[in-house]
Parts: structure tokens; sequence; C-alpha cells
């Protein structure tokens, strides 16, 4: 008798801590391209937050898209690396409390150890907010 009580305080204390962290996490979302607008499956996103220097690595689907998530609120830098063509970075990207962004990245022909850093690039879009 004294167990189950336990064990649906236990739930409960999950449950809630879980949709706690799911009101504040942040997401960062894109499309990476070539110049012709040709979708680049596999890239490797870095995304960094630059408070922290916490690193999260993904790789963009067939489709040539990629899904970063959970993310603290923060400034976050974004680097995109794909085999033929310049890396790219862009940096000071700001994530609030709950946000979905939408970077995208066109990447240049050329060799990875070659790299772009956009500055004044067209603003992000934060396209969606979790609720």
């Amino acid at each position: 008798m004294f167990q189950p009580k336990i064990l649906r305080l236990t739930s409960l204390a999950v449950v809630c801590a879980s949709l706690a962290f799911s009101q504040t996490a942040a997401t960062i979302v894109g499309d990476i391209f070539d110049p012709s607008g040709t979708v680049i499956p596999g890239a490797k996103i870095t995304v960094t937050n630059a408070g922290t220097k916490a690193a999260r690595n993904v790789e963009s689907n067939s489709t040539g898209q990629y899904r970063v998530t959970p993310l603290n609120p923060g400034q976050y830098s974004i680097q995109v690396q794909a085999d033929g063509f310049k890396s790219q970075i862009r940096r000071d990207i700001e994530l609030q409390v709950s946000a979905v962004l939408e970077v995208d990245f066109s990447l240049a022909l050329g060799s990875v150890a070659e790299t772009i850093e956009v500055t004044g690039a067209a603003p992000i879009l934060q396209t969606e907010e979790v609720q």
C-alpha cells in the first residue's frame, strides 16, 4: 500500500518536471542548400551556446533539414560543414524561451577548410512558439 503511493508521487514529479522543461526549451530548425538551391543531406551542424560553450551536433536529413532541440535560452552560434562546400558560421543568434527559430544556410562550393562567417544576414525567423 505504501509503495504504490510513492510510485504515483514519483511519476507525478517526473511529469511535472518534464512539462516545466518543455515550456522553457527552445528549438533551432533550418534547411541546408547549395548555390543552386538543391538541398544538402548529411551536412554536419554544430550549435554552440556562447555562454556555456556546450555544443550539440546533428546532421541534415535526406531533405536537407535539421532540428536541434531542446536548447536553453541564450546566445548561440551555428556552424555548418559539408564535403565539397565551404564551412559557414553564424554567431550571436539569440534564442528566447520556447522559441522555434528557423536558420537556413546556403553553402558555397569549396573546401571544408575554408570558412565563411555570415554577418548582417537576413533576419532569422521565429516560426512558431512552443506552448
